[in-house]
């Protein structure tokens, strides 16, 4: 009896060597990265027409209604302006109507009024846009002044600002 009792002390004693024992820690190692995220300004005016038509005998005032439909995107908090410049329609042999015998409606932002066009080659802001995506949808009119038959050309430029 006296060996198995030797026998369990001594396994007794070999737990508690074993529990005794230090283990070492896992080596470890931090470090950090800081993220740097570039945001680019967005500014985009699409879907403008290639052209519209006005047409009337003198004296009639003609009306294109929606004529000129664009979308304005912007990333811009502040939204921003549609700047149009003006520009006098020049005709046969030279013959001109002056920029401030057309007009603009933009329901969006005055009422459906319709404003002239800044003497050539002034500006004007015709449309606000907010932040994100916003149509536009602009109509022209004009008094057709007397003067010779034929075709009256300009190109309207449009151009946008963050606000």
């Amino acid at each position: 009896m006296r060996k198995v009792f030797g026998f369990v002390i001594a396994l007794a004693g070999l737990g508690l060597a074993v529990g005794a024992v230090a283990i070492p820690a896992a080596a470890q190692s931090s470090g950090s990265v800081q993220a740097n995220v570039s945001v680019n300004q967005v500014l985009e005016l699409t879907g403008l027409p290639a052209s519209f038509q006005l047409a009337g005998d003198p004296g009639q005032t003609v009306t294109a209604q929606d004529a000129v439909t664009f979308t304005v995107t912007t990333n811009n908090a502040n939204g921003a302006s549609t700047i149009l410049q003006s520009v006098n329609l020049v005709g046969p042999g030279g013959a001109v109507i002056p920029a401030t015998s057309l007009s603009y409606s933009n329901p969006q932002s005055n009422g459906g009024t319709y404003t002239a066009l800044v003497a050539a080659p002034g500006t004007q802001n015709v449309a606000g846009s907010g932040l994100g995506i916003t149509p536009h949808s602009l109509s022209f009119q004009i008094q057709i002044p007397a003067v010779n038959p034929g075709n009256y050309t300009g190109t309207l430029n449009f151009s946008l600002v963050a606000s």
